[in-house]
């Protein structure tokens, strides 16, 4: 690996991968019976390729070792937090799947921040 990865990192990455498989799962889903097919059903698909970059990402980082692997980690998820903003301004969403878009996309951005926050290095001292 050309950087190592602080226990910080780690975590927002093992959580992207966890959320990103999750995003795998959502053409398995069902259409739920009061939205229309097409937008929903594309949203899935989306979710569904995002996953596919998160994995795929992941894949890349730890075989290469490339920082820029991480970026397109927290890239798919920042993007995936934006596919779960339609739940919040439509009134036929129930308020179970509101409540799940708001936790989706807390854990989301709570693991790009992770991701992407630089390591901390030791203040030096001053020599004399």
């Amino acid at each position: 690996m050309s950087q190592a990865l602080s226990w910080r990192n780690r975590i927002g990455l093992g959580l992207a991968v966890l959320l990103g498989a999750v995003d795998l799962a959502g053409l398995a889903l069902p259409i739920p019976s009061f939205a229309g097919s097409g937008p929903v059903a594309a949203t899935l698909a989306f979710a569904t390729l995002l996953g596919v970059i998160t994995l795929v990402s992941v894949v890349v980082f730890h075989v290469s070792g490339s920082r820029t692997a991480v970026r397109v980690v927290a890239a798919s998820r920042l993007f995936s937090v934006l596919s779960a903003i339609p739940a919040f301004f439509r009134d036929i969403v129930p308020p179970g799947l509101v409540l799940l878009a708001a936790l989706w996309a807390l854990l989301n951005l709570f693991a790009v921040v992770l991701m992407v926050e630089p390591q901390r290095t030791p203040a030096r001292s001053e020599l004399p």
